[in-house]
């Protein structure tokens, strides 16, 4: 679709390392954007993937970025422990998202709360 003018640029889901090689020993050409989770819990785990997007230019476009608001995987991360005190003022998922942002990760979060919404986007 990309070589004959259809689409501009593609993404993929979940690609790991080996999938985006395979791609390019087919000659095909790599994404523009792997989506994969990303949040802190799962960050040194996924380091080799980020550092391999990063040095063929494909954008990491972080989903689950708030934990999946699971409380247990919130209250189990040292990380955001730290910054919640330092940051009183700010939401556990402010807090996400700006460490997200802040590893030049594409966001997606999600609610159905305008009033949330609101919340996450300061």
């Amino acid at each position: 679709l990309q070589s004959k003018g259809f689409v501009k640029s593609i993404g993929v889901s979940n690609f790991g390392i080996p999938h985006l090689e395979a791609l390019k020993r087919a000659g095909r050409p790599l994404p523009a954007v792997n989506q994969i989770e990303m949040h802190p819990l799962v960050y040194k785990y996924r380091l080799p993937l980020i550092e391999y997007c990063q040095r063929h230019n494909i954008w990491i476009q972080a989903y689950g970025s708030l934990m999946h608001g699971y409380p247990e995987w919130l209250s189990s991360a040292p990380l955001l422990a730290e910054l919640q005190q330092r940051y009183q003022k700010k939401t556990n998922a402010q807090i996400l998202l700006r460490w997200a942002l802040q590893h030049d990760f594409l966001i997606i979060p999600k609610s159905s709360k305008p009033a949330r919404i609101l919340e996450n986007s300061r």
